[in-house]
């Protein structure tokens, strides 16, 4: 995601966009605020089914590593792949800022 976000943003960007990344790594927010404030646009916004899919995901995994299990509180998403595969889907037909 963070590649991403650096080959897309404007070269007038770049060092902003370096700096946010520095410092965010949760993927449900590089999806939403950090794509807004460097590319204008936001998963959340454009597909909030998508978004939410991989919300889920992200908080499953999250408990897994930090917690050593899952969370069986949290919502069920269709499968990763297909969720993975989507977002990258999505994330191709971002346009290139100049």
């Amino acid at each position: 995601m963070k590649e991403i976000i650096q080959d897309r943003v404007p070269l007038s960007g770049k060092a902003m966009a370096r700096m946010i990344l520095s410092r965010r790594s949760n993927l449900p927010e590089l999806l939403d605020e950090v794509l807004l404030a460097t590319l204008g646009v936001t998963l959340k916004k454009a597909n909030v089914n998508l978004f939410q899919a991989v919300s889920a995901l992200s908080t499953q995994r999250n408990a897994i590593v930090h917690g050593g299990r899952r969370n069986t509180k949290a919502t069920q998403s269709p499968l990763p792949a297909q969720v993975g595969s989507s977002l990258f889907e999505w994330l191709e037909q971002l346009p290139k800022r100049e």
